[in-house]
């Protein structure tokens, strides 16, 4: 039978169970309805009030399932309590787990059911719990005078997921993923099988929240699709966590109850009950490629001479692996040799360069390209890419002048006579600017 249609028909014998109930139990002095849930395989504690009222004497204690005449538990407060705990409980245990075997299969354990009637309230504890336990249960005491007590216990019992898968490009992945590039979009999908109530499903980036949008694809089956538009830098060796569950331990409002469990012995003193949330969860770890961050060129501040040789140093970091640097100088790539700090951190590279006065003016640029995310073929790019930082020097270079003697624009070298007024222009050309000049004709300064 699918899960669909059992739990439908299970809600409704519950109904069932309880309008029969009401009917065997009209004319007691009072209903009490419990609610415990439980995990499949945990211990579940139903309580049942079986303090008498004054002046008067408990009698009996009898425990029934669903609809059933036979009791799964008897207690005697007439006998000795001690040779009860040690003869009644065991035979009436003995009894419950056959009616067990014979109705479910279950095999029998000597510890499957426990009564804690010096507790308060009385707790009936029943180990190991199965599906088949779910339903309805009834605690009826009997007192000396007053009239019976019923205390209803309605026992649900959650079978946690059981299978949790992370799917990317439909295969399945664990561990570490990627790497991507930064900048990328991620899309992870969650599936989770089994569970009833079928789970919630959500993603963890470390210990925050991130999705909890999860819907369910069959009877059977729950996912949750994970989106991020653009990994970022804080997203290299994150840890994104799938979590499926669908039991929430007990309520702030149901009290915690002294609990001895079936392995209590006498000289161990009682505990506080308390279930904890029941989660399973798959988690990956995201590695990046990483663009640098930054890029600076470093020496070699003050003007430059023509012909004489310098260094420049262009250190970068942020980069994940380590960059490639590259000079260039009036757009043409020029050698030079690179170097990694001891940590992995920063790359540098060092230039020497030998201006010359046709460099005056020119851009020293300095390029940090990640190789995995490089896509410029080794050419200069005057704009930065997503692959990419680059930073850039206007090179002032110092060089001597050169002058060059030329006749007056207006003047026809061809048409000059002798008495013609003749003028020439010197053009120079210098850094900084010359401050005087000299003619000289035939070696005489004129």
């Amino acid at each position: 039978m699918t899960m669909d249609l059992r739990r439908p028909l299970l809600i409704f014998a519950l109904y069932v169970v309880l309008l029969q109930l009401a009917d065997v139990i009209a004319d007691d002095e009072s209903i009490q309805l419990e609610k415990v849930t439980v995990l499949s395989g945990k211990t579940a504690v139903l309580p049942c009030d079986i303090t008498p009222p004054t002046l008067d004497s408990l009698y009996l204690v009898l425990w029934y399932k669903n609809d059933s005449d036979f009791p799964i538990y008897k207690y005697d407060a007439r006998r000795s309590r001690e040779n009860y705990r040690q003869q009644q409980t065991q035979h009436d245990s003995q009894m419950f787990l056959l009616q067990q075997q014979q109705q479910y299969g279950q095999p029998p354990s000597k510890s499957r059911i426990q009564f804690q009637f010096d507790s308060h309230p009385a707790l009936l504890l029943l180990n190991n719990v199965v599906d088949p336990d779910e339903g309805v249960y009834r605690c009826r005491v009997d007192f000396g005078r007053s009239p019976t007590r019923n205390v209803l216990v309605q026992l649900t019992v959650v079978v946690p997921p059981q299978k949790i898968r992370i799917i990317e490009d439909n295969r399945q992945v664990s561990s570490v993923i990627g790497p991507y590039d930064e900048g990328d979009q991620l899309s992870l999908n969650c599936i989770v099988t089994g569970g009833r109530p079928l789970p919630e499903v959500t993603w963890w980036l470390g210990d925050k929240l991130v999705d909890y949008t999860y819907i369910s694809t069959s009877e059977t089956v729950v996912q949750n699709i994970l989106v991020i538009p653009k990994l970022e830098r804080r997203h290299l060796h994150a840890t994104l966590r799938c979590q499926a569950s669908n039991y929430f331990g007990v309520r702030n409002d149901t009290p915690s109850y002294p609990v001895q469990p079936y392995w209590y012995q006498k000289q161990h003193s009682s505990f506080h009950h308390r279930e904890h949330q029941h989660a399973i969860a798959s988690s990956v770890q995201l590695d990046l490629n990483l663009r640098p961050l930054w890029v600076v060129i470093t020496g070699a501040e003050r003007p430059l001479s023509a012909g004489k040789s310098y260094t420049f140093e262009c250190v970068t970091g942020g980069s994940r692996p380590s960059v490639n640097l590259r000079w260039y100088l009036n757009s043409v790539q020029q050698p030079a040799q690179e170097r990694m700090t001891s940590d992995g951190s920063n790359t540098t590279s060092t230039l020497k360069l030998t201006p010359s006065a046709k460099d005056h003016d020119a851009e020293l640029i300095c390029s940090a390209v990640n190789p995995l995310l490089d896509v410029s073929n080794g050419s200069v790019d005057t704009n930065e890419s997503t692959s990419s930082v680059q930073t850039r020097r206007k090179l002032i270079v110092h060089f001597a002048p050169t002058a060059q003697l030329e006749l007056g624009r207006s003047l026809n070298p061809d048409s000059i006579a002798e008495g013609n007024d003749v003028y020439f222009e010197c053009r120079v050309r210098s850094n900084p600017p010359p401050h005087r000049f000299t003619w000289t004709h035939e070696s005489t300064d004129t």
